[in-house]
């Protein structure tokens, strides 16, 4: 297998497009523009400085505002003067000989180029013109751009985007072929490959609309939710698990289905917005709103003991307001969270004027558990009928029990008042004393306190004992002991009169012993909570007096103990109606008399005990039920609102100046007026047309899932420090297109789709190799690898293993993992310390649902650069290391999938080796083989075969990794050595690649 595997690889590798590494740099124009030009500048060098940040301003001079940058210097002068280079202070500071005095400081590691200073002398020669920062200003729809080639675009967008490669001297490619076209398409809508049957209907669909149809198709698969949501979860954060100390296991797949759900249902953007930031504020608000303010409380939380609970609730606001700035605003607000931004106008004051909108969660910030309040239940529709049904059945013996609770019958009455009266009646059989107490008598530990006898259980020393008497102590009570590690011993006497049966009901939140006269006759060493009647303890006892003494293990906080001889005196009803019962019948009022009456009959009466019990059989089936359904932790605020103070210098405990919910200046800086300043309000602020950031933001991220790279490249950050966008109308006039089409997803993306742009071959000619490495002038179409839970899924859906049958959503899954690494990053018997990995078709689900634990991601995922999710990610890395080549050649779901593909096409195709690979080709790549390709495969298929025929057991073990079922009856020679043709075809370069 070695030597035909690697030629065949590197066959593919040296067939394929060259890939993209490095920036294009946009051509300077003659007319010097301060956003393109000049602003990259100042903020790389100098607004550390001379920037928005008041407290870090050196010689009150502001670079980023004509008003400050031209004003009188506190040195004298100016340091721009338009139309004045030799006066401008700034250019003799940029351009000083003397090392020492030269701008920006030699300490701060950076020099201005040449090229750089120049274009600063141009700008102030033109009149140096300022600009307020292009992402700060609302888009407005532009004109489209004139361009020579009339024949080439197909919509608005190609207009942009071939009017700048005119005004670079490029033309666009040509277009792709239709296989690579649906290929390509498939995965950019749905996140798949094509089928066999979608590719040849297309293949032979020669007519003007047939593509059209193809786009109209995919955007209407459920699939296509899945796909999108994969982006958004980076940003949401989303995951299986807390992420600090223990990363104990959560229950968050509801919030991803309402994600999934929502682009299935082509939900605007607006709506989308509003619901995930506040869907818990809308008046009446839906199941489904509640469930999308999940988006905030997706963020990793921590329960070690050891955490400050200030500390952790002020992180977990931080987080909010980080998350929020990066998803709608594409701003790096967190710079201001400890000083004002010092590259964008943004200050430490509007930092916590948005952390105030999320500081009003009412949750434990420790809490570990699998639901952590403020919570929702989040039954499915089969679910909630099942529950109206319980709930019918419930209200109908709700409605059967007070009837017979409340029916006039003068026989039930006559026997309630003999019962009342033996109820007050005192049992004279059984004499208890007071309560005494001996001890804390210390101990390492509890168990060594449960295990010592200490004196007052050592006999003969009962006198040498310093009994204390407990005169607080309730004869009938929950009482406490007083503090101390060790053990602490009761005890009291008990007299009768006449030989008596009796049972002790007692209940502890320590291991305890009893004796009765110096014997042993109850021990229990669990630990639990304190309830009544947890240990009955039945006693037999001959007239006279009696001494019982119970030992409790203490705790340091000490320990409760329940002390009763009759076990309805646990029940708080038992105890009301025996107060009612005392009091003459002339002074009961009516309610005490209907409670009297309806105990009696509920629980003493045999002609309503069979009602009463259908109704606590309903209750109990419809608790059970509901406790069955999922809960989701959403947000909620405090009923009365939270102060919100500066953190000076973010640290929690050092409180500065109290601020009220607001958001940033630069940005429009009012909330709608007519709303209260909640979540609702900042949400509704964030889709307002007019709001600069939002559109932009959403649409350059649509733009980068297609293209690889955001007209925006620097997706996260907008701001100064962000790479301007390469065709900054084209992303104006997208913006503008997406609000005013309703902000719809899928209109968008439509436009996008189906432009000559997306359309052209992603062939890469040498001068373009040279010229735009990264495509950033798109003359040709995307190419890049594909996402890391989209490698996942096309091996799975080549090889036919990816369980397509099952409805969108559902719980997170575990398929294979290598070794139990969940283990060795665990510690102690902390929960879900090992990966059990699942079995059936839970192991072919799609990679959207693949359980996300922060601390030992998916290794596949995480070695083809998917987020652990910690943080709001807005766009991933791409990396090229030898370990991925690892992952595709032995990860146990590649090597199945392998073995799955071959035995697809061996079954399906004619018997001829050739066929085969004809149609193993069109699974993965949608195409035939080449000739060289052909050939370097059957030489591939001849080599391993004569391998497998000499090693038989080589055979038997290659094709059982996995637990797909293998081909009856197939010669295990045969499919293993198509399982290497397999092998290497899904490692193909082309087969991980979008062309």
């Amino acid at each position: 297998m070695r030597d035909g595997l690697w030629s065949a690889l590197i066959l593919a590798y040296l067939t394929a497009s060259s890939g993209e590494s490095r920036s294009f740099s946009p051509a300077g124009a003659r007319a010097i523009d301060f956003n393109r030009d000049i602003r990259p500048i100042l903020s790389d060098n100098c607004f550390a400085c001379h920037g928005p940040d008041k407290k870090t301003r050196k010689a009150g001079l502001r670079l980023d505002l004509r008003e400050n940058a031209t004003a009188r210097l506190e040195s004298g002068g100016q340091a721009v003067v338009p139309h004045d280079v030799a006066r401008s202070h700034l250019m003799k500071v940029v351009s000083d000989a003397n090392d020492d005095e030269r701008m920006p400081p030699k300490e701060s590691g950076k020099r201005l180029t040449q090229e750089q200073i120049r274009l600063l002398r141009d700008w102030i020669a033109q009149g140096a013109e300022f600009k307020a920062h292009w992402a700060y200003v609302t888009p407005e729809r532009p004109a489209l751009p004139g361009v020579k080639n009339k024949n080439w675009s197909r919509n608005e967008i190609d207009r942009f985007i071939l009017a700048r490669l005119e005004k670079e001297g490029l033309n666009p490619s040509i277009e792709t072929e239709k296989h690579t076209l649906i290929r390509r398409v498939t995965f950019d809508l749905i996140g798949l490959p094509p089928t066999v049957s979608e590719l040849n209907a297309f293949l032979a669909d020669n007519s003007s609309t047939a593509y059209e149809k193809v786009v109209d198709r995919l955007l209407s698969s459920p699939a296509f939710g899945e796909k999108l949501a994969l982006q958004w979860l980076d940003l949401a954060r989303y995951a299986d698990s807390d992420g600090y100390h223990d990363d104990t296991s959560r229950s968050m797949s509801q919030y991803r289905d309402y994600v999934i759900r929502s682009f299935n249902e082509n939900k605007p953007f607006d709506q989308f917005t509003i619901e995930q930031l506040a869907g818990d504020l809308l008046p009446n608000a839906t199941l489904d709103q509640k469930l999308a303010s999940a988006f905030h409380r997706n963020g990793p939380t921590t329960s070690e003991g050891g955490a400050d609970a200030k500390e952790a609730a002020a992180r977990y606001a931080v987080d909010r307001v980080n998350t929020t700035a990066t998803t709608w605003m594409g701003v790096t607000f967190q710079c201001a969270e400890c000083h004002d931004h010092k590259y964008d106008p943004f200050t430490t004051r509007e930092f916590y004027q948005l952390f105030a909108f999320f500081n009003q969660v009412p949750e434990d910030p420790l809490e570990r558990a699998l639901h952590v309040a403020p919570l929702i239940v989040t039954p499915t529709s089969e679910q909630q009928a099942k529950l109206e049904e319980l709930t019918a059945q419930r209200a109908k013996a709700e409605a059967e029990l007070t009837a017979a609770l409340e029916a006039p019958d003068a026989e039930l009455d006559a026997a309630q008042t003999d019962w009342a009266t033996k109820l007050v009646a005192v049992d004279r059989r059984l004499e208890l004393g007071p309560w005494q107490l001996a001890g804390p008598f210390a101990a390492t530990n509890r168990s060594a306190a449960y295990e010592t006898a200490f004196a007052p259980e050592l006999a003969g020393s009962s006198n040498a004992v310093p009994w204390q008497p407990l005169p607080d102590w309730q004869s009938v009570s929950t009482n406490r002991a007083p503090a101390g590690l060790g053990a602490v011993y009761l005890s009291r006497s008990l007299q009768v009169s006449v030989a008596t049966n009796f049972t002790l009901h007692l209940g502890s939140d320590d291991n305890l012993k009893v004796w009765l006269n110096g014997v042993l006759v109850h021990a229990n060493p669990g630990s639990r909570e304190v309830a009544s009647n947890q240990d009955k303890i039945p006693l037999k006892v001959l007239p006279g007096n009696h001494q019982l003494v119970i030992k409790l293990a203490n705790r340091k906080d000490g320990s409760r103990l329940y002390f009763s001889t009759d076990e309805k005196e646990g029940d708080p009803r038992y105890l009301e109606a025996r107060r009612i019962a005392v009091l003459p019948p002339g002074e009961r009022a009516e309610q005490d008399r209907a409670k009297l009456r309806r105990y009696y009959r509920q629980t003493e009466s045999t002609r309503t005990k069979e009602v009463t019990q259908r109704l606590a059989d309903a209750k109990k089936a419809w608790d059970e039920f509901e406790r069955s359904i999922p809960r989701l932790r959403v947000m909620a605020d405090v009923p009365e609102r939270r102060p919100t103070y500066i953190l000076v210098r973010g640290d929690y405990r050092n409180q500065g100046e109290e601020v009220s919910p607001g958001v940033p200046a630069v940005l429009g800086g009012r909330l709608p007026e007519d709303m209260k300043a909640d979540r609702l309000a900042l949400a509704r602020w964030l889709t307002q047309p007019q709001h600069p950031l939002t559109s932009r933001v959403m649409v350059n991220r649509l733009w980068q899932m297609v293209f690889g790279i955001g007209l925006v490249k620097t997706a996260e950050e907008f701001g100064s420090q962000g790479e301007p966008p390469s065709h900054p109308e084209l992303l104006d006039w997208l913006a503008v297109e997406f609000v005013e089409s309703g902000w719809n997803v899928r209109h968008l993306l439509k436009r996008i789709v189906t432009s000559a742009t997306y359309r052209q071959s992603s062939k890469l000619p040498p001068e373009l190799a040279v010229r735009d490495p990264e495509n950033r002038l798109l003359a040709r179409g995307p190419r890049f690898r594909l996402p890391a839970e989209v490698l996942r899924d096309n091996a799975l859906a080549v090889s036919g293993l990816l369980d397509r049958g099952r409805a969108v959503g559902g719980t997170s899954v575990k398929p294979y993992q290598p070794g139990d690494l969940w283990r060795e990053f665990s510690y102690g018997d902390s929960a879900d310390k090992s990966y059990v990995r699942d079995k059936g078709t839970d192991l072919y689900r799609r990679s959207l649902y693949t359980f996300w634990k922060r601390s030992v991601l998916y290794p596949a995922y995480a070695l083809f650069d998917a987020p652990n999710r910690e943080v709001c990610t807005a766009r991933r890395p791409v990396t090229n290391t030898p370990l991925q080549a690892y992952v595709l050649l032995n990860d146990e779901t590649f090597v199945e999938a392998a073995r799955a593909l071959a035995q697809k096409v061996t079954s399906e195709a004619p018997s001829h080796f050739e066929d085969q690979l004809r149609h193993a080709f069109r699974l993965a790549l949608a195409r035939p083989p080449s000739r060289p390709e052909a050939r370097a495969m059957e030489s591939l298929h001849r080599e391993m075969l004569a391998e497998y025929q000499a090693k038989p057991e080589a055979a038997e073990k290659l094709l059982s990794v996995g637990d797909a079922p293998r081909t009856a009856g197939a010669d295990p020679v045969r499919l293993a050595a198509w399982t290497c043709v397999a092998n290497a075809i899904l490692n193909f370069d082309e087969t991980i690649t979008k062309e």
